[in-house]
């Protein structure tokens, strides 16, 4: 189908100028217009484009219909370039890190405040009971580092980790009281 008979198509069907657009089987993630879809012909020449009228994507199968190639002589201008699509879109403003990233900070203790970190081995070692007083201390002083960060550039994440050492801080610090107690009443 040539962009004329597209245009045709859309006349004698009293339909908007709306449609879904295919470029070598990678989908548009918004509907266009015709004249986009001529500059997509121009800029993807040699590519396989199809398109779907926004009102037939409930038939089934949906008619998608293929837009012939069209022989270019060499551009007086360049076209200008296409919009970036939503799969493409990046935060422009700031890179992004590895601590981004969720997967990567399962894996590995990246984009974390470090006093989460410590929080989480001093609570496991709180286990033992006798770091856990310095679990707690460490575990309110990485809360308060990460909510602080929350509104900065680059957030810190742990909050689970300066949690469980929290609990554990304050479960073996008050069996460690217990036992001191304990301890001090036995002499």
């Amino acid at each position: 189908m040539t962009i004329k008979q597209l245009k045709e198509w859309l006349f004698n069907n009293s339909q908007d100028d709306q449609w879904w657009v295919n470029i070598d089987g990678i989908a548009e993630q918004e509907p266009v217009t015709i004249p986009t879809i001529e500059e997509m012909r121009k800029v993807h020449n040699s590519l396989k484009i199809s398109v779907l009228h926004i009102s037939q994507t409930e038939l089934n199968p949906p008619p998608w219909m293929e837009i012939e190639h069209t022989l270019l002589q060499a551009p007086s201008h360049q076209p200008p370039p296409l919009p970036i699509q939503n799969h493409q879109r990046q935060d422009l403003t700031r890179q992004k890190s590895l601590g981004d990233d969720a997967g990567m900070r399962l894996l590995i203790p990246v984009g974390r405040s470090g006093w989460a970190i410590a929080a989480g081995y001093l609570g496991l070692f709180g286990l033992v009971i006798f770091p856990a007083p310095l679990a707690l201390i460490v575990s309110i002083i990485a809360i308060m580092d990460i909510r602080k960060s929350k509104d900065t550039e680059s957030p810190k994440y742990g909050m689970g980790r300066a949690i469980f050492g929290l609990i554990v801080g304050i479960i073996g610090t008050l069996v460690l009281l217990v036992l001191l107690a304990y301890d001090f009443y036995q002499r």
